[in-house]
């Protein structure tokens, strides 16, 4: 952690990264998660202003990520999360100012607390039908969030009902805001 100048890193067939391990490394720009990976500890690449992409490969098969993963990468604007995850945990990409798009893997369920929180320049995020929970602060002070389209499973949403409608309309079954088109 702190590696100020590290500007890129090869991660084959590395298997664990602890907690922290990348945090604060302002240098890196970019990082490509391997196949090979089961484990990820909290926090391993917050703090990284210039990370612009983090990549999953796509025979990566973790299905947990740890909190705070990207916390605070300000850079960040896109990441590729592995396809058979089950959760965005609490403040996942909490701080990621670039961030512009959430493509959401189609196995998650639920969505932590600020998982989204200050993600001002987030403009879509497509959430999966499975997803039946979103706990509070997940989307606040994302300020170019459109459209919000809510799968008919989801049956908790912790006080972020109000925050999305500042920023753009929402859609599905229990929420509808207007007729069906």
């Amino acid at each position: 952690s702190g590696c100020k100048k590290l500007k890129e890193v090869a991660l084959d067939n590395v298997q664990s990264i602890g907690a922290n391990a990348f945090a604060d490394c302002d240098a890196l720009t970019e990082i490509e998660l391997p196949g090979s990976l089961t484990e990820l500890g909290a926090s391993a690449f917050a703090n990284c202003d210039k990370l612009q992409t983090a990549t999953f490969n796509a025979a990566n098969m973790m299905t947990a990520l740890p909190t705070g993963l990207f916390e605070g990468c300000v850079a960040l604007e896109e990441a590729v999360l592995p396809q058979d995850i089950k959760a965005i945990p609490e403040n996942t990409f909490k701080g990621c100012q670039s961030l512009t798009r959430a493509r959401i893997p189609s196995d998650v369920e639920s969505i932590g607390k600020d998982a989204f929180n200050s993600c001002a320049a987030l403009e879509d995020a497509t959430l999966p039908k499975r997803l039946n929970k979103i706990e509070s602060g997940a989307f606040s002070g994302c300020e170019s969030l459109g459209d919000v389209t809510f799968p008919d499973k989801l049956t908790e949403i912790k006080r972020i009902v109000k925050t999305l409608v500042n920023y753009g309309t929402l859609y599905g079954s229990a929420f509808t805001t207007r007729d069906n088109e």
